[in-house]
């Protein structure tokens, strides 16, 4: 809703793939990955929101009073959450093993970054290490988008804009860094 600020909202699911080439000295060792979460979806193709967050992910987006959702919502329609942040999705997975779940943050002024979060806790099945990586240790791609760029058109509640938003920019973002990995 206009004027709203959302701190880890309650969403029914997130599911992403993200993909990469690294540069050989990562803490992962990898030269390329493709991250899919769900992994093995439970139920379904939706990973649960309360999964989700329990894993140590969040999500924060503020919606700017005034805003038109008629018309969908615009990048340029979110509020300032401080230091012109607009959108972070920060994925972090705790305990799960995993090197690359991202965090992924818009800025007002049409920049963003998609980096790996500070996953850390269990061990990754392909190097049978504990995994302790801190932001931006695997991947890191700046971003540059339209800030009139639309992220959920036909959103007739408050309900389905939280589950259309972090699905279409993970997709965009998506596509950003398969074009530009580093």
């Amino acid at each position: 809703m206009p004027g709203n600020a959302y701190i880890n909202p309650t969403i029914s699911g997130v599911d992403y793939t993200l993909k990469g080439n690294l540069p050989n000295a990562t803490p992962s060792g990898f030269a390329a990955f493709a991250l899919n979460r769900p992994e093995h979806p439970p139920s379904g193709l939706t990973f649960p929101g309360t999964e989700f967050y329990g894993q140590g992910s969040s999500l924060r987006f503020a919606i700017k009073a005034g805003a038109d959702l008629n018309d969908g919502l615009q990048a340029s329609e979110l509020d300032d959450l401080g230091g012109g942040l607009i959108f972070e999705l920060d994925a972090r997975e705790v305990g799960t093993g995993r090197y690359h779940p991202p965090l992924l943050r818009l800025f007002s002024d049409g920049t963003g970054r998609l980096q790996n979060s500070n996953n850390f806790g269990g061990i990754n099945p392909a190097t049978n290490m504990m995994v302790d990586v801190d932001f931006g240790e695997e991947y890191i791609s700046d971003l540059m988008f339209d800030p009139d760029l639309t992220l959920a058109t036909g959103v007739p509640a408050p309900a389905a804009l939280l589950l259309l938003a972090p699905f279409v920019v993970g997709y965009a973002a998506r596509r950003r860094l398969a074009a530009n990995p580093n």
